[in-house]
């Protein structure tokens, strides 16, 4: 039977060998150099520089850099773009009494030249400039030219689509209690008290044939109509 002493020398021998272990394994993994030049700023590891990852990380800062300065530019010439379109379009659907929604800017590229290209060397593309006949609506200045009869009724139903939906209010089922304790509420009264159950929900929406209609009214009304409703802006499509 093993002593104290033996069982101590062999616990002793083993530590020895895993802390040789651990050791080497730490060596090894400091041979790294991302963790060989690691700086620890509380829980942020700054990693030392690394020759098999560090192009990779430049392309992606100069990347996300330069697509970003790319957005900004994009939103500015999509500015121009949306207005010569919806300007054109306008101009053609005037001119030719038409109604196209959509406008093809062209512009030319340098392709490689090949036997079948018409014009060698260059090719002619296109951006599209979508215009859907969609609008945004402020709907109480709208129902208030409405009400106030500021639009007549007559150019109003052209111009635009009301709808109206009741629903329940959120205490309706008390309210349908207090309803049904009232034995023999006929007439006025019951419809008064069924109309508390409700809440009225007006959407207002510009018609089909807005943009054919706004031209019929008179210019005071085409004024008051375009701070309430605009035009959603056209969309750009790439080919």
């Amino acid at each position: 039977m093993a002593s104290a002493l033996d069982t101590l020398k062999k616990l002793a021998s083993k530590k020895a060998v895993d802390d040789s272990a651990a050791a080497s394994a730490l060596t090894t993994q400091l041979q790294d150099p991302a963790l060989a030049g690691a700086h620890r700023d509380k829980n942020v590891v700054k990693l030392g520089f690394d020759p098999a990852i560090a192009s990779k990380a430049q392309e992606a800062a100069e990347l996300k850099a330069a697509l970003e300065e790319a957005e900004a530019r994009f939103a500015m010439v999509q500015v121009d773009m949306r207005k010569y379109g919806a300007d054109k379009r306008n101009l053609y659907n005037d001119t030719f009494k038409a109604d196209v929604t959509t406008v093809a800017v062209p512009y030319s590229v340098e392709v490689p030249a090949c036997e079948d290209s018409a014009t060698p060397g260059r090719e002619t593309r296109f951006v599209s400039v979508v215009s859907t006949n969609r609008y945004t609506c402020q709907k109480e200045t709208v129902l208030q030219l409405r009400d106030s009869a500021t639009i007549p009724a007559t150019d109003f139903s052209k111009l635009f689509v009301v709808e109206e939906t009741k629903k329940l209010k959120p205490n309706a089922e008390e309210l349908v209690r207090g309803i049904l304790t009232e034995a023999g509420m006929v007439g006025d009264d019951l419809e008064s008290a069924m109309l508390t159950l409700f809440d009225t929900e007006v959407k207002v929406s510009a018609s089909k044939d807005y943009e054919k209609r706004i031209k019929e009214v008179d210019d005071a009304t085409r004024t008051l109509l375009s701070q309430c409703v605009k035009r959603v802006e056209p969309a750009l499509k790439f080919a």
